[in-house]
């Protein structure tokens, strides 16, 4: 960097040319850029004691701006420059210049700088050589453009990574000695174009950078650019779903059939953040919001695919937060929202759950964890259904199903213990605590059938308690091959050789465990 010096030539440069000595003054003039250069390379050393830099020309144009050009900069013990750039132009106060023959350097603009940023094994980094001094004189206005940074991260295990930066301009701003505001838009990997302000001061040790992307990120690219750039992030994601997920769970697909697929993410997002640190070596802090367009999702860690991804996630270094995402699967949709503490899920935490037209199928039950497909195995379902409630986080770790009251809509059942087939079915099951309440219609052949019942101890160890109406169903071939499931019910109802519609049941009592 330059700054201000007392410089008696420029003074005689301009009282010569003033004199009518043009010739001697253009003679003068011609002669100045070698010793520009080695001026600059001086003052970059004053700032930069560390540094080793080079600069290919120099020269003076007569507008109060020197120009630097091919600028290299890099560090006692580095290979290859840390940056370099095709010119730099130094805008310098015309009326100190005249007046008191002194270079007071107001702004740098450096074009097209290409920075390299390099991470060993250790976690150092190559711009860490570079130790910067602390003069007294402020700092000027500095202006990067066309800027591009190329980051590569190396790794004890693994092969190394790398991303880059392009299309950037950024601007520092001198608000205080030695503290800047910076305004800035670069394109990023997967983000697209994003536009930032912020402010540091060096001193301090403090930053804080808040930005957004312009339009919508693409998140298949996001993705597939944060997996290449931080490999270990797909293990970080493996790891949570473990934590997640206490059973198995397998994916399934609620619409027509189609070929399995690897987990995949894509469509687009608008995200704004803030990241910074306001104490000097503290944690750095961060914060983002996505306003979601995503097309499509497909994970081990969800049931079933996702369509038409909408709704808001905000995230920050202490909770997750969901409000109003909404997704779909053919005619099936979700609303989730709800918090979640970080790095570790809290007691308490709740995410509140709606879904409307879910399809009751062997899909379903198939991509279900243990104790819901027992229930599919046991009560053979069909048709659809809506459902609202909630999964809290209990004081064990694990995740807990709270208040939840489904809606059956034009069902079919069968259940495993008296098989007889039940049709359009309509009604509700409501969590009470640890207990299912059940309260069903519906119609068993031509009769108009209910159930009413409890589910008692929800897990391994439930036990069902069920009272069946039914006004006058008939003993036929169905009750009977129906009967077989309970064979002290189906013995009596042989012996009595009871058949055709003459002889017909009221209601019955079942009490069923599993």
């Amino acid at each position: 960097m330059m700054v201000r010096k007392t410089l008696q030539w420029i003074a005689a440069i301009l009282v010569l040319g003033g004199a009518g000595g043009g010739g001697y003054a253009y003679w003068l003039y011609t002669q100045t850029d070698e010793w520009l250069r080695a001026y600059a390379q001086k003052a970059f050393l004053q700032r930069i004691p560390t540094a080793v830099i080079s600069i290919g020309r120099a020269r003076f144009d007569w507008s109060h701006r020197i120009h630097l050009y091919d600028v290299r900069l890099s560090a006692q013990g580095l290979d290859e420059p840390v940056a370099r750039c095709v010119e730099i132009i130094v805008t310098v106060d015309g009326q100190e210049l005249s007046e008191n023959q002194t270079i007071d350097v107001r702004s740098l603009r450096i074009l097209h700088p290409d920075v390299r940023l390099i991470r060993d094994a250790d976690g150092a980094w190559n711009w860490q050589k570079l130790k910067l001094a602390r003069p007294e004189d402020p700092c000027p206005e500095l202006s990067f453009e066309d800027l591009q940074v190329g980051v590569r991260l190396a790794r004890k295990a693994g092969q190394p990574s790398s991303f880059h930066v392009q299309q950037s301009n950024v601007k520092l701003i001198p608000s205080a000695h030695r503290e800047f505001t910076v305004e800035g838009v670069a394109l990023l990997p997967g983000l697209g174009d994003v536009q930032c302000t912020g402010r540091f001061a060096l001193d301090r040790g403090t930053w804080k950078v808040n930005g957004g992307t312009k339009g919508t990120a693409d998140i298949t690219e996001l993705v597939e650019s944060v997996e290449h750039i931080f490999p270990e992030s797909a293990q970080q994601l493996a790891e949570l779903q473990n934590r997640l997920q206490a059973d198995p769970v397998k994916t399934a697909d609620l619409s027509p059939v189609r070929p399995v697929s690897r987990p995949s993410l894509s469509g687009q997002a608008k995200i704004n953040f803030e990241v910074g640190r306001d104490k000097p070596n503290g944690e750095i802090d961060y914060r983002a919001k996505a306003v979601l367009e995503l097309n499509d999702i497909n994970h081990p860690l969800l049931p079933f695919p996702l369509q038409n991804v909408t709704g808001v996630v905000y995230v920050d270094k202490h909770q997750l937060i969901l409000r109003n995402v909404a997704v779909r699967n053919g005619p099936t949709q979700l609303t989730a929202d709800g918090r979640i503490d970080l790095p570790e899920p809290a007691p308490s935490n709740r995410i509140n759950i709606k879904i409307e037209d879910l399809v009751l199928d062997r899909r379903l039950g198939a991509c279900l964890p243990e104790r819901g497909r027992k229930f599919f195995d046991l009560v053979h379902p069909a048709g659809h259904l809506d459902a609202a409630g909630a999964v809290v986080r209990a004081a064990d770790g694990k995740w807990e199903p709270v208040g939840w009251a489904l809606v059956f809509k034009h069902c079919t059942a069968s259940h495993e213990k008296f098989p007889f087939p039940i049709t359009d079915i309509d009604g509700t099951v409501v969590q009470n605590g640890t207990s299912l309440v059940l309260n069903f219609r519906g119609w068993a052949g031509e009769r108009p059938a209910t159930m009413v019942g409890t589910v008692l101890n929800i897990g391994p160890e439930a036990e069902g308690d069920y009272i069946i109406e039914v006004q006058h169903l008939p003993i036929d071939h169905v009750l009977l091959t129906a009967a077989r499931a309970q064979p002290g019910f189906h013995r009596t109802l042989t012996n009595l050789k009871l058949r055709s519609e003459e002889h017909s049941l009221n209601s019955s009592h079942i009490t069923i465990s599993y």
